[in-house]
């Protein structure tokens, strides 16, 4: 199910449908007598047909302090799979923040009822068992991103091309920000500080790499607004088209350093096994760098200050030329709790 059946069949090569099934009877009832109709009872058909319901990857399982709306949307869908006989399996997912006791209560009642859980980090386990969520028994993995490779270099060497990207002797620091962020009070104050003194005192090209730019967030618009604000633009770089995340990952290789707010952000830059300096914006992002014993490579976006964030990365920077055998190191710790996932779904299908 994908919110753009097209698009996902043509990049991956799988059957995709409409992602519309329907938590109640208006929401029925507006999709069958709606223009959508015939997409919409395509993707009936593929329920009905449907014997294993597998949710996830990724971090599904949140709510707001003044709203639980999309998680409930969710877990009715997956009620309403259990009842209807379907195997209902959470393949790599987050948890967290859940704020309201409805969404813990939600969540008690229905993902007691589901066949498989498996999480993507030791945080969202702790809350999973703080929720009371007994059956199944819940596998601590990874995420699924940490198996993606690059593209090949010829195709990233376009990219760098098209997008005029500087590879010249100077060092480069890729910025995979967050668009979420951008109204946080101390966001673009100390983003424009770091900039600054990253140009001038390391001497560094800049590279704003985006990690999202559809799905009514646009980090590139985020990143303008950044360089935007300062007057020196001769070592700042902006990749403004819309590329796939092997592409991506291809540009983030040719960088010393990551500045990684984005949660993939942070994980490309582990595949790639390039240094890389976290702001988490949410908890997931710092999970990782737990997860990999190193808190010390992270702030929170609520510690921030444009002091800190600079005095922090270049403790990082500093010593980025010795880091080599960690990053290998925290890199197949994590490839192979991802593998994790998929050891464990081969052996419930073949229950």
């Amino acid at each position: 199910y994908s919110g753009n059946p097209e698009e996902t069949s043509r990049s991956h090569h799988v059957p995709a449908v409409a992602n519309i099934l329907p938590t109640s009877i208006k929401s029925f009832l507006i999709r069958a007598l709606g223009r959508n109709r015939k997409n919409f009872f395509k993707t009936l058909k593929v329920y009905r047909e449907t014997s294993i319901f597998i949710v996830g990857g990724g971090g599904l399982f949140y709510d707001h302090p003044d709203s639980n709306y999309y998680l409930l949307e969710l877990l009715t869908k997956i009620k309403r799979a259990v009842k209807h006989g379907k195997k209902v399996i959470l393949f790599g997912v987050g948890f967290g923040p859940v704020h309201l006791e409805h969404s813990r209560r939600a969540l008690k009642d229905v993902l007691n009822r589901v066949a498989l859980i498996t999480v993507r980090d030791e945080e969202s386990r702790r809350l999973v068992e703080e929720l009371g969520i007994t059956e199944p028994e819940i596998h601590t993995t990874a995420d699924f991103v940490y198996f993606l490779k690059p593209s090949p270099p010829e195709k990233i060497e376009k990219i760098i091309s098209t997008e005029k990207l500087a590879l010249s002797s100077r060092p480069r620091i890729g910025l995979c920000l967050c668009g979420y962020s951008q109204n946080h009070p101390v966001w673009k104050k100390s983003l424009i500080y770091f900039c600054r003194r990253a140009v001038e005192e390391l001497k560094a090209d800049l590279w704003f790499i985006p990690m999202q730019t559809g799905g009514g967030f646009d980090d590139r618009a985020s990143a303008r607004m950044i360089t935007d604000a300062l007057t020196d633009s001769s070592h700042i770089y902006s990749v403004e088209g819309q590329y796939s995340p092997q592409e991506t990952m291809g540009l983030m290789a040719h960088c010393n350093m990551i500045l990684g707010e984005r949660f993939h952000g942070v994980i490309l830059s582990l595949n790639n096994r390039v240094p890389v300096f976290g702001i988490s914006y949410k908890p997931k992002v710092e999970r990782v760098f737990k997860e990999i014993n190193h808190p010390e490579w992270y702030i929170r976006l609520d510690d921030m200050t444009p002091e800190t964030l600079y005095d922090a990365f270049n403790k990082i920077w500093d010593v980025k030329e010795t880091l080599d055998d960690e990053l290998l190191r925290a890199f197949k710790l994590l490839e192979s709790k991802a593998q994790k996932n998929f050891t464990l779904l081969a052996e419930r299908l073949q229950r």
